[in-house]
């Protein structure tokens, strides 16, 4: 090679080299956005804002007890299920969500509300089921195999 031909190749050498690196970080980046990913987006705190079956649709909100939803990227599930802590592992696949291992202390609390009772006995079976879920912004829609939905708000 001459050197006018290997003065042409050392700005080809460079570019290369820095392209090849660029590759390098944007795929280590691509690797830990990915650790999110496996949650599909459901990484975060989520409250239930609404259940509906059929036509009857019961309203959480104001004055009511919360039942929470906190999904970790490692897998992690806790939250609250009226005065109730639970924890456990989610399993998120392409459009199921299932909560395995679950389990919750039992507070000793007063609901006077019979539909809140009923509702903190189904919660932890609701998420131990499989469920498909629908992520719309903030909005987290599970769909039981019973026909049930179960609606959540991102915090």
């Amino acid at each position: 090679m001459t050197g006018r031909h290997l003065a042409r190749a050392r700005p080809m050498v460079a570019l290369t080299g820095r392209l090849v690196l660029t590759l390098l970080l944007l795929t280590a980046c691509g690797s830990v956005a990915s650790r999110d990913d496996r949650q599909h987006g459901l990484a975060g705190n989520w409250t239930l804002q609404s259940v509906q079956q059929g036509s009857m649709r019961f309203e959480l909100g104001e004055g009511r007890p919360v039942f929470s939803l906190r999904l970790h990227s490692d897998g992690r599930a806790d939250g609250r299920v009226a005065c109730n802590r639970w924890q456990g592992q989610a399993r998120v696949s392409q459009s199921l969500l299932r909560l395995e291992r679950a389990r919750a202390d039992r507070a000793r609390c007063t609901i006077e509300d019979p539909r809140i009772s009923a509702l903190e006995r189904r919660y932890l079976a609701v998420l131990q089921a499989n469920s498909y879920y629908q992520l719309d912004g903030d909005t987290l829609r599970l769909q039981t195999t019973q026909a049930e939905q179960w609606v959540f708000q991102r915090d």
